[in-house]
Order: C-alpha cells, then structure tokens, then sequence
C-alpha cells in the first residue's frame, strides 16, 4: 500500500501571521467596520494579505497557526506575541496604526436624533440636553443630569451606535452601527440588579461585603477588564459611586481620573454618569484634556461642567410625586418616537 506524499508546507513570514492573528483577534466574530489595511506594523507598511497568509494549513487541515495572540504595553506602544510552530515571534504596532473613533462623531449623531431635536407643543424635545465639547484629544464623556432625565436612555443609544456587525439568535444578520467598536464595556444598574453568578462575579454580592464596597470593586474591576482586552472598546461606568461616601466617591474619582489619563490604547472612549459632586470633582480635575460635558434632561441646564459644580451647592428639592411623573412624561415621549413607522 502506497503511502500518499506528505505536501510540503508552504513558506510564510511571521509577519503575515501576525497580521492574521491581529484580524483574528480584532474581528473574529465581533466583525469591525475597518480593514486590515487600516493597521501598521512598526515600520509603517500596510500589510497585504493573501489567502495563504490567513488560512495557512498543514496537509492534515488543521491550523498552522496558534491562535493565541497576547499583548503588553510599553510607551504607548503595544506590543503582540505570538507563537508559530512553537516558535515565539514579536512584533510591534504603533499607536498611529490603531484606527480611532470620531468621539465627536458619534456624539454629533446622538445629538442629532429626533429624541433630542424634534419638540413637542411646548418646545421641548423628549430629552432636552446641552453638550459642552471637549478637547479633540479628550476620551472622557461625563454625562450629568437629574432623575428621569434620560441618561440610561442615552447610554443605550450609544451602545447601538457603536454596536458591530452579528447574527442574533434568530439567524437574522444585525448591520454595524455608524461607529463600531468591537466592545461597550458597560456597567449600570441594570446589570447589577440582574442578579445570578455572572452578575455577583461583576458586581460582587451585597450578602458579604457593602454596596459602596461592591462599588468600589466595580471601578477596579472594570478598569482590570479594560486593560486586559485585545481589541478595540468603549468604557461606560453608569453611577458608579451607588452607596459611597463622599470620601470613597472622590477616592474613586481620583482612581477613574488616573486611568483617563493613561488608558489603554484600545480603549476608544470613556463614559461616566455620576450624581457625585466629589466623584465629579476628583474625575475631571487637573485632566490634561478637557472632558466632553453633557447634561441631559432640562430646558435650564448648567450650561459647562463649572455651572453644574456650582448648582449642587443649592440644590432645587424634587419631590417623588414630581419625579414619577416626569419619568412617565419622558417615557411616553420616547415610546411614541419609537414607534413611529417613517
């Protein structure tokens, strides 16, 4: 019997398999709206991919290529390892080759639907907002309002817009949104309130330790999270201070502040909604950048982030009867912009 002839495996670069398991990691089944193209390598060329180059394989059809793919940074530059044969390879990728997200963009789109533009008899939009812009530089969104004022709204809104390409669990392909990113990193209440081990793993349990304890573990959880992840995201802290202290909400200002100013490289934005005076203050505080402001959910609002510390010295008193009925009011007007057919 006749053995068949081993087919020689056919030659390649690291190079090329590094570019591959960067595609791999950045778009295996969280599909971005950039090409390959978009990245560098240190030395500046646009890599060119060719079938070989990605689906190399040895006769036998299994995968010539490990797919684990591990990076560190190092002044500002990200460096990715790879293992090929058993052989370890490096390479390096510039922060210029890391395609940035227009946060401008994306917040001038917000802004720009009928939630926010289109008003009823009386003038006002369903969620009235003021948006103070930042610096071009600026990953920092923090987003300030009152009770029922549409700041969770607002968080989802961003999340679909900034959503990438899938299939649901119906088989029905979901496009990208207008600025995707391959992860909204997001924690609120409404995770925390879902309950079971995932969320406990997140959140921590209420059962052992206190809520501004599990808050706490929340900040630096997430920002664990952050640093950790290979491919581009989009950080959303919703009230993360819930059950602080004023000292432990400004000892968490100062936490979020030093990882604004120094975050990874795949991390595209920054989003924090707070009512934490302290936690405010500490945050932005001595940014090299000034942040993006957005205050949502009134026709008088304070007009720059100053204005909004200087208006939680004599706060007006709202009651629970008052902010119920604002909250339906809100809700209403939303749902009916929902379920317009044009």
């Amino acid at each position: 019997m006749t053995k068949s002839k081993t087919e020689p495996i056919p030659p390649f670069k690291a190079e090329d398999i590094l570019v591959a398991l960067l595609q791999r990691a950045l778009s295996d089944k969280r599909a971005e709206a950039y090409p390959i193209s978009d990245w560098q390598i240190e030395d500046g060329r646009k890599p060119t991919l060719t079938g070989e180059s990605i689906y190399l394989r040895r006769p036998d059809a299994q995968p010539l290529v490990d797919a684990g793919l591990l990076h560190y940074e190092d002044n500002g530059t990200i460096h990715w390892h790879l293992t090929v044969l058993g052989v370890q390879e490096a390479a390096k990728l510039v922060p210029g080759g890391i395609p940035a997200l227009d946060l401008k963009g994306l917040l001038t789109k917000v802004f720009d639907l009928a939630y926010f533009v289109d008003t009823d008899e009386s003038g006002e939009p369903a969620i009235p907002f003021v948006w103070d812009q930042g610096d071009p530089a600026s990953k920092l969104v923090l987003v300030l309002g009152e009770n029922a004022g549409g700041k969770s709204f607002f968080r989802r809104i961003i999340r679909e817009l900034t959503r990438i390409a899938r299939v649901n669990d119906m088989g029905k392909h979901i496009p990208a949104g207008p600025f995707p990113v391959a992860e909204m990193v997001h924690l609120s209440m409404e995770g925390r309130t879902g309950g079971g081990f995932a969320s406990s793993c997140v959140y921590g349990t209420e059962g052992w330790l206190s809520t501004g304890a599990n808050s706490a573990h929340t900040i630096t959880k997430g920002i664990e999270t952050l640093q950790g992840r290979g491919h581009r995201t989009v950080a959303y802290w919703d009230e993360p201070d819930i059950g602080m202290s004023n000292g432990c909400a400004a000892g968490a200002g100062v936490t979020l502040r030093t990882f604004v100013e120094s975050p990874s490289l795949l991390v595209q934005a920054i989003f924090v909604t707070t009512h934490s005076v302290p936690l405010a203050w500490q945050l932005t505080t001595g940014l090299t950048h000034k942040p993006h402001y957005v205050y949502l959910g009134s026709m008088t609002p304070p007009a720059t982030l100053a204005d909004w510390f200087v208006a939680q010295q004599s706060p007006v008193p709202v009651s629970p009867e008052a902010l119920h009925e604002t909250g339906n009011r809100r809700f209403l007007r939303i749902r009916d912009i929902l379920n317009r057919k044009d």
